[in-house]
């Protein structure tokens, strides 16, 4: 009874990642600020800042308010995105778009080296490596390249997420939430190099159909420099850490689903843990609780999106 539903969520997975992992980032990183009413205190602090000259008063501005000024950023990213996706519904749409998600992944690169130069919290750090990530990710309709890319923004965040809740253990009367968010950190990492793994699997495919074709110049075609760097590079060591630490890790997905559907078994990786971790900040009934709990479960709508691309290759 859920095959048409499964199928549909397939059919939509691009715009349904967009959504769910982009409402979630927004709401993560307002949830790093201290919530609405602290972030718009926050950008009036900003707005007050002496603006002596361009370079200065955006350097006091990281410095002093570096959640305010990343979540910010964020936020602008995600809305361009939005409003230029639907205004640039042309004819040349696809390659529009193509433009539009590279230009918010660099944006968001930018993002996450500015929260770690300017010491933002780990939750805001989270969150733009996720947006990063998820515009990185949607560009795997031109490249598998990105597959790959996207998953190592993905563990930047994962990264991030774990540091969140060992920076809340101080915080929180019950261990509870900060377990559940490491715990959370730490299967989104997992998950993360299996996405990079289902990267290798695609670009591995291409070249496979390439045969003895010379290498590309263009850096992202799975033959081109950039994809060549990271075979000789990060492949192997990837691919040994999810076969003896990841994989292993998922014990409740089952052994077929880990060997023939990569994407699926990335979603049933992250799954439980942003589930339960939502449940728990939500039950929290603080501001910042709730508002990281629903990102939590936007952030599963995103997963559930991923997983989607293997659904016509495997059951779980």
């Amino acid at each position: 009874m859920f095959t048409p539903l499964k199928y549909k969520i397939h059919e939509i997975a691009p715009d349904l990642q967009f959504w769910g992992y982009e409402g979630g980032n927004v709401l993560a990183a307002i949830a790093g600020a201290g919530g609405f009413f602290a972030f718009y205190e926050g950008l009036r602090s900003v707005s007050e800042i002496p603006a002596d000259n361009l370079w200065s008063t955006v350097a006091t501005a990281f410095s002093t308010y570096p959640d305010i000024i990343v979540t910010a950023g964020l936020a602008v990213i995600v809305l361009l995105t939005i409003f230029l996706g639907r205004f640039l519904g042309t004819p040349d749409r696809g390659q529009a778009k193509t433009w539009i998600d590279r230009t918010s992944s660099l944006a968001g690169i930018g993002l996450v080296l500015g929260a770690l130069y300017f010491g933002a919290s780990w939750i805001t750090f989270t969150a733009v490596s996720f947006v990063s990530a998820s515009a990185l990710l949607r560009l795997c309709r031109t490249s598998p390249v990105f597959l790959k890319l996207g998953g190592l923004m993905l563990a930047a965040g994962g990264f991030g997420l774990a540091g969140y809740g060992l920076s809340t253990v101080q915080d929180t009367q019950s261990a509870l939430l900060p377990g559940l968010t490491v715990l959370t950190g730490i299967y989104v990492f997992f998950a993360s190099l299996m996405t990079y793994q289902g990267g290798i699997y695609e670009c591995n495919a291409i070249q496979e159909e390439l045969g003895g074709a010379p290498s590309s110049n263009d850096p992202f075609r799975t033959d081109g420099l950039l994809a060549r760097l990271l075979v000789s590079r990060l492949d192997r060591p990837i691919g040994v850490l999810v076969k003896r630490i990841a994989l292993p890790s998922v014990f409740w997905v089952s052994r077929n689903t880990k060997s023939t559907a990569p994407f699926l078994t990335s979603m049933w990786t992250r799954l439980p843990w942003r589930v339960l971790t939502g449940i728990a900040a939500v039950a929290t009934g603080t501001t910042v609780g709730v508002l990281f709990g629903v990102a939590n479960m936007l952030w599963a709508v995103g997963d559930v999106a991923i997983g989607s691309l293997d659904w016509k290759l495997a059951e779980t």
